[in-house]
């Protein structure tokens, strides 16, 4: 949400010469009002889309945390071969995609999960079999810490402008 919100206060600022404060402004109102995914059904609609739904994977499975903790720091490239390994990429060139494949990960950095709690929700249509595997290597991508770090990265590390270059 942050990073959108951030990108689309970028472009009002920049196309229309409004001061930062009005852009951002006006991109969560067109967030919370519902007109930015109106505005995206439109555009799907003009590509060919017939329906905005996607396709539902044929298995989910639940992954749940194996002991309390803040999350400090996540393994995101590994997580993201998981779910190569679910149908949700390519390995070969010639590999077909699952695209009800992938996970989901029900919380950010920072936050504290505990013990037995929904850590992330992992989905297939293609490799069924996958799931037990992924299932048990998930949560140790997932640095679990008793106490809240200090020093999370930032989402932003800065915006450039023109005047940085």
């Amino acid at each position: 949400r942050e990073v959108c919100l951030s990108l689309a206060e970028m472009m009002l600022h920049l196309s229309l010469s409004l001061p930062r404060t009005e852009a951002r402004a006006l991109a969560e109102e067109a967030l919370t009002s519902g007109r930015a995914l109106k505005k995206f059904e439109e555009w799907i609609t003009r590509q060919g889309a017939v329906s905005l739904a996607l396709p539902e994977a044929s298995y989910t499975e639940s992954v749940y945390a194996e002991r309390s903790g803040y999350a400090c720091a996540i393994d995101t490239e590994a997580i993201g071969n998981l779910s190569v390994t679910l149908g949700g990429g390519r390995r070969q060139k010639t590999d077909e995609i699952d695209h009800t494949a992938g996970i989901i990960l029900h919380f950010t950095l920072g936050d504290y999960i505990e013990k037995g709690a929904p850590m992330a929700t992992l989905y297939t249509s293609a490799r069924p079999e996958a799931l037990t595997a992924v299932k048990q290597e998930l949560p140790s991508l997932v640095r679990l810490d008793e106490q809240k770090s200090s020093e999370m990265p930032p989402l932003i590390y800065k915006i450039v402008t023109g005047e940085d270059v």
